[in-house]
């Protein structure tokens, strides 16, 4: 057996392993390597909703403005959005009171003021403490 014939037969099976593991989950038991690959499979997905994620939230702070104390907004991010509902998240409990006490009249601006938000019928607020 050569050089060439060796190699030859273990890039196929190098190749089959990488696509092997896009397409399965790593256990713990998994090498070091076999992890990382896994997670970067990962990560196309996860830029892409932190993208819309960031996008969310520039468009809701361009809709409250006017609406929102700019303590409030500036630590405000939308974390979670789905067609009928919207998440936000804010460092304050103060901020979370005054946000669900408004509840209402913030979630007919969004609606009425934003072209993406306009069949949201839920505003949830969380706080995280960071």
């Amino acid at each position: 057996m050569t050089i060439d014939s060796c190699c030859f037969n273990i890039f196929p099976i190098i190749e089959l392993r990488i696509i092997f593991m896009f397409n399965k989950k790593t256990n713990h038991l998994g090498s070091n390597l076999d992890k990382l690959t896994n997670a970067g499979h990962h990560l196309p997905s996860l830029n892409k909703q932190l993208n819309q994620l960031q996008q969310a939230t520039s468009e809701l702070k361009l809709v409250f403005k006017d609406c929102l104390p700019e303590e409030i907004l500036t630590n405000c991010w939308v974390v979670n959005v789905s067609p009928t509902s919207i998440t936000l998240a804010v460092n304050s409990m103060t901020a979370v009171n005054h946000i669900c006490y408004m509840k209402q009249g913030y979630l007919k601006i969004l609606q009425e003021q934003s072209d993406s938000f306009t069949q949201v019928k839920e505003l949830k607020v969380i706080f995280v403490n960071f």
